[in-house]
């Protein structure tokens, strides 16, 4: 909740029966509408969040993201958690669940029709989605989609991004930091960036250039670990948008 306790906590704690009736309060307090602080004020700062709002993706390579867009995508992660807090969903829900909450603007991202997650401009449809709406957030079905859980949320994938393309490092790494609890030391002194001023260091693909790059053996131990966790989110650009071509 974020605050004192209530009187009902109060009471029990004075009559030493707080902790015999500990499971009780813990449903009670999370049926309350405070219970809202854990969204707000635990799982925004677990997933590292707080830069959404600074963050600055190229208008040249991405010029559909927008300040709407962008409080969508921090909408979309508060309502998921919200409902996973409220309806004491499973813990695995964060890895792959099939739901989540769009609006208009987001769902025009995704490439999402409808709420049973049909694809725009899909030829054979799931039966029963309704459009979703210009304004206010619904419940969308993410069965059989490509995406599921908070790491294919617009909000995780843009904040570990680069402002002009993906970067598989940081991806891996908040996996290994956030999701895993496992957080590589940090890089040594003087290695190279991949790019310098927007411009990439080397010739040929992002994977071509990290496999490069792990070639030195000071780098090659903590990038075995987070760029095949990064580079499994590839299929996702910058800002969150599905991709199947390495191109933006």
């Amino acid at each position: 909740w974020s605050t004192m306790p209530d009187a009902e906590l109060f009471a029990l704690a004075e009559k030493k029966q707080l902790s015999a009736n500990l499971p009780a309060q813990v449903k009670r307090m999370l049926q309350d509408p405070k219970a809202n602080s854990l969204v707000d004020n635990f799982a925004m700062q677990w997933l590292q969040l707080g830069p959404l709002v600074r963050v600055q993706p190229d208008p040249k390579r991405f010029p559909g993201f927008n300040e709407n867009l962008r409080s969508a995508m921090r909408k979309e992660t508060e309502l998921f958690f919200a409902e996973l807090i409220r309806d004491d969903r499973s813990v695995l829900d964060i890895l792959d669940g099939t739901y989540t909450y769009l609006n208009a603007d987001l769902a025009r991202h995704y490439g999402i029709a409808d709420t049973v997650g049909n694809s725009t401009g899909a030829k054979t449809k799931k039966p029963g989605g309704k459009p979703i709406p210009r304004e206010g957030f619904v419940r969308v079905d993410l069965s059989g989609s490509p995406r599921g859980g908070v790491l294919t949320q617009a909000s995780v994938l843009t904040v570990t991004s680069n402002p002009t393309r993906t970067s598989p490092v940081k991806r891996g790494r908040w996996v290994l930091e956030q999701l895993l609890g496992a957080p590589p030391p940090p890089p040594p002194p003087d290695v190279p960036e991949l790019e310098k001023d927007g411009k990439p260091l080397s010739a040929g693909t992002l994977r071509q250039r990290m496999e490069e790059h792990r070639k030195n053996p000071a780098c090659a131990n903590c990038h075995a670990k987070m760029d095949p966790l990064g580079f499994g989110l590839e299929n996702f650009n910058a800002v969150g948008a599905f991709r199947d071509k390495d191109s933006d």
